[in-house]
């Protein structure tokens, strides 16, 4: 089994917790009495039922809860809505003890009978399970009604179900969350009075169960539905424990809805919960299907439940000018042109408020050369939260360009260190705090779009016009400029396909590395620019500002870098390098070793089969026309594209097409797969001339047609579905430029009919983001952090200094909660199982119970007897 918690525990403190957490807002709650010193809680003096004041119980001790025996409690278990049904939901507790679960969140209502709950208490403690016993009531969830509350409270907590909670057999098992959901429903801000009722309501309810005798844990759900932590933050949760003389109190969460849906929200929330000193549970969560909108990561949060690893450092600042470096050396150089960089910071609010404080990630390649991608300062982040800091790895030219440092001959291709570098930058020493990187993660470089090497021959660029000729010699291109007009090398679709290739409907980056001779020198007149004719005539032309030779150095190798933004026009006829401006014929051809073409917008992709057109005819044609046997009709009738050949003699085919074709950009480099349903009329059976099939015609206007059906290949008077694949087509159709025609035809002697068309589809090649990190540092394990090794310091700082103060070393970014599963059945969408009494879990509830991180894997066995 794989286990955490036997080290979670020693390293609790390590997270910015603070015994008393932050401050409240001056007048948030009421102030007729400090709300920090608790009121003496006097006993009622009635007869009523009480526990032995010697009886054991669960207890909150700092941020964790512990069992009778002084052992850490983590949470791990499910829901259960008994008072929906108790004769039948009584039988759910069988299989949830037997999924490994320490807990029962036991769901009661206001009907529930005394007798009910002694029941299902007995049968919880039987099975040696803590049981969290809550109020869910409509009058309740999520309502802020204080009366209403403060009557729960009296007439049934403690007054209808006293005597059974109060029974010494229960104590070391029992927890009472006194009403689920209870609170304000849209506050959600840190900084507010909103809470002040909510807080005021719960401090009361909280008295009046210590003064029955109650010591148990007692549970305070979040307001907003119970998905509200601001509910606790900003000395709100301390308020609460100073009002209970037993200090024993947890605070819930419920993770459904925005507030929850992502691993930084669910990160950043359990962080600032945890500064609270107290335990948290969360008491339930989504995850299923019933709200895509807000879907909850219940696999992520169990993992969080786990405890989440971080890189924590703690700097013992001696003055404005410090700088601390750690990096980590790869096993092997990485190539990074082209990648990024990203981790996740947790930054205090201390360093937050001064702002000076810079995080900054550097790079050192194989040589030892430093390069770093640019300043991340203190003050645009967000305090006491994770933040992602992204850095960009372009190109050398990149971080030159963004202020970057980067040291001359330094080498992206390969990258042999990793670091980060923290700086004071003018910060005062007495400004300190831990900060805390998780999650760090490395893309690889994106490939560029089209490369021409010309390691093979001149790989179809050749010279268009002007005064110039060109060759392919030892893997470049030559250019020789043979007078003093200007001409243009470039790639013209009808004779170079692989023109198509480039994705000129985008903004994209042209880097050409060109060696200019050195009797180039005089020719500052001289300039190249990337130029584009489009358009079915070649009549729209498109061009850069020119590069002037005057800024390139003759006698050397130079890259020149042109942003391209030919978007607006299509389609693309000639794509390539002009130039001119020389003085005359040159003795010496200009040398290309590489054309490169990136596009910026590019991710990591991978190739999918999937869906690229569909057309279902709900509600128009969709730009189907007859374009050819103009006798023939088409229209639509009742969602079906209906095509009927006039023609009296019935000789002629009828062709339909797609009018937009042109601009559906289908990827046509795979297997190209047709999907249809086609209808032909009884009264055509038996025709043995009849024919249809479906056809495409290129850039170039290459006619390509499907596999031709016959009359036996359909049901006469009944729709059929089509589904053809290809993936030979002619030579001569161009599988990479966009079609001028897509469409279907039919026809044959005597076939004067009304064909039916519905749901024409076309799947193939689909490129998607397949963003695969080539490394990645969760600091799950001492390991990861150990690998990040001291590399420099500078002001007050040094190796020394920062060993001994323990700079680097574990910490948990997220510690570990408790967390109770929706819900074993009744529950719908967050259904566990199908079954009242038997192990029948659903796909969700396979993966609570018995994932990696479910409750087999990571529940721990409660103690409730005294050593």
């Amino acid at each position: 089994m794989k286990f955490k918690y036997s080290y979670m525990a020693l390293f609790l403190s390590s997270l910015l917790l603070q015994a008393c957490g932050g401050g409240g807002l001056a007048g948030d709650e009421k102030d007729s009495t400090d709300p920090l010193i608790p009121e003496p809680v006097v006993d009622d003096g009635s007869d009523r039922p009480r526990p032995s004041e010697s009886t054991p119980f669960i207890k909150a001790d700092g941020g964790m809860l512990k069992d009778v025996s002084g052992q850490p409690v983590y949470l791990r278990g499910a829901n259960i809505l008994f008072g929906d049904n108790p004769l039948e939901r009584i039988k759910n507790i069988t299989p949830v003890a037997e999924i490994g679960s320490n807990i029962v969140r036991l769901q009661v209502k206001k009907t529930t009978r005394k007798e009910e709950l002694e029941g299902a208490l007995v049968d919880i403690i039987g099975k040696n399970m803590v049981v969290l016993v809550t109020l869910v009531d409509d009058s309740l969830t999520c309502k802020d009604d204080a009366d209403e509350l403060d009557k729960v409270v009296s007439d049934l907590w403690l007054g209808t179900w006293l005597e059974v909670i109060a029974q010494d057999r229960f104590q070391p098992h029992l927890m009472i969350n006194i009403a689920n959901q209870w609170g304000p429903k849209s506050v959600f801000t840190e900084n507010t009075v909103g809470y002040g009722d909510y807080i005021e309501a719960h401090k009361l309810a909280i008295r009046e169960f210590r003064k029955a005798g109650l010591k148990v844990p007692l549970v305070i759900d979040a307001a907003g539905c119970g998905q509200d932590y601001y509910s606790f933050t900003a000395g709100r949760a301390r308020e609460l424990k100073a009002a209970d003389t037993q200090g024993n109190l947890v605070l819930s969460v419920h993770g459904f809805g925005e507030t929850w849906n992502s691993d930084d929200k669910v990160r950043t929330a359990m962080t600032s919960l945890a500064k609270t000193n107290m335990p948290i549970v969360m008491s339930g969560f989504g995850g299923s299907a019933v709200a895509p909108q807000n879907e909850v990561d219940h696999l992520g949060i169990m993992r969080k439940g786990y405890g989440d690893g971080g890189m924590g450092f703690s700097i013992p600042w001696q003055s404005a000018d410090d700088k601390a470096a750690y990096a980590m050396t790869l096993d092997a150089p990485l190539f990074l042109r082209g990648a990024s960089i990203r981790t996740d910071v947790f930054i205090p609010k201390a360093y937050v408020d001064d702002g000076k404080l810079g995080i900054v990630l550097y790079l050192k390649d194989a040589n030892g050369r430093y390069a770093n991608t640019g300043w991340n300062q203190a003050n645009s982040m967000n305090f006491d939260a994770w933040n992602k800091v992204n850095f960009k790895l372009t190109s050398v030219d990149y971080l030159k360009g963004i202020g970057a440092y980067v040291e001359d001959g330094f080498d992206l291709t390969a990258v042999q260190k990793i670091g980060f570098e923290i700086v004071a930058n003018g910060k005062p020493a007495g400004v300190n705090g831990n900060l805390i990187f998780d999650n760090l993660t490395v893309f690889p470089g994106i490939p560029p779009v089209y490369i021409a090497n010309f390691d093979t021959g001149n790989e179809e660029w050749e010279t268009h016009w002007g005064p110039l000729t060109t060759a392919a010699t030892d893997g470049k291109l030559t250019i020789l400029p043979t007078g003093g007009g200007d001409g243009a090398v470039d790639l013209q679709g009808w004779k170079a396909p692989s023109l198509y290739a480039i994705p000129l409907d985008k903004a994209v980056e042209v880097v050409l590395r060109v060696y200019v001779p050195a009797s180039y020198a005089a020719e500052t007149n001289a300039w190249l620019k990337i130029f584009g004719q489009f358009g079915a005539g070649w009549e729209i032309w498109k061009e850069t500002p020119a590069q002037s030779f005057a800024g390139l150095t003759p006698g050397a190798w130079n890259n020149v870098k042109f942003n391209v933004d030919f978007s607006d026009a299509s389609p693309a006829q000639a794509f390539g390098i002009q130039l001119g401006g020389f003085n005359g014929a040159m003795s010496e051809p200009l040398l290309v070793d590489f054309i490169e073409i990136n596009d910026p917008s590019k991710k990591n992709t991978k190739i999918i089969n999937a869906q690229q057109l569909a057309s279902a005819f709900d509600g128009d044609a969709e730009a189907y026309s007859v374009i050819w046997d103009k006798m023939a009709s088409l229209a639509v009738v009742d969602g079906v594209l209906e095509v009927r050949n006039t023609n009296t003699s019935g000789d002629a085919d009828v062709a339909v097409g797609k009018g937009d074709i042109n601009s559906k950009k289908l990827n046509l480099t795979g297997p190209v797969t047709i999907k249809a349903k086609v209808f032909v009329p009884a009264d055509l059976a038996g025709n043995t001339d009849f024919f249809f099939n479906f056809f495409m015609q290129d850039a170039g206007w290459n006619h390509f047609s499907f596999p031709t059906m016959t009359i036996d290949q359909f049901v006469p008077g009944e729709w059929t579905e089509i589904e053809i694949v290809e993936d030979t087509f002619t030579p001569s159709f161009n599988r990479l430029g966009n079609l001028q025609h897509f469409g279907f035809q039919f026809g044959g002697p005597g076939v004067n009919a009304t064909i039916k068309v519905d749901d024409v589809q076309i799947w193939g090649n689909v490129e998607v983001e397949d963003a695969q990190p080539i490394l990645t540092l969760g600091f799950e394990s001492q390991a990861e952090v150990d690998a990040f090794k001291f590399d420099n310091a500078a002001g007050g700082l040094s190796e020394g200094v920062l060993a001994g103060a323990n700079a680097k070393g574990w910490t948990n970014s997220t510690l570990p909660f408790g967390w109770i599963a929706n819900s074993w059945i009744g529950n719908g969408g967050y259904d566990m199982s199908v079954s009242e009494s038997a192990l029948d879990l659903t796909p969700r509830g396979e993966e609570i119970a018995n994932g990696e991180y479910g409750i087999k894997a990571t529940s721990i066995p409660v103690n409730f007897v005294q050593p």
